[in-house]
């Protein structure tokens, strides 16, 4: 075996076990910019969210009574 491997091996397994403790050091998380206005894709994404709806719709009509059941018979 590999003496140079097993001290690497040893330490990682070290600097994981004591990643653990309480008192491990903590990294913040980057704090995300919000940006000032809504990106072009939101209505991109709206209107291609509501074409697909009225494309379901006309494809197979929703049942009022039957929500859980295909349209066709």
């Amino acid at each position: 075996m590999d003496p140079m491997g097993f001290i690497l091996a040893t330490h990682a397994a070290q600097r994981d076990s004591h990643s653990a403790r309480p008192d491990a050091p903590v990294i913040a998380p980057k704090a995300r910019r919000r940006r000032a206005h809504a990106p072009r894709t939101t209505s991109v994404r709206r209107a291609t969210a509501a074409s697909l709806r009225n494309l379901a719709a006309r494809i197979e009509p929703r049942r009022d009574a039957e929500t859980c059941r295909p349209a066709t018979p």
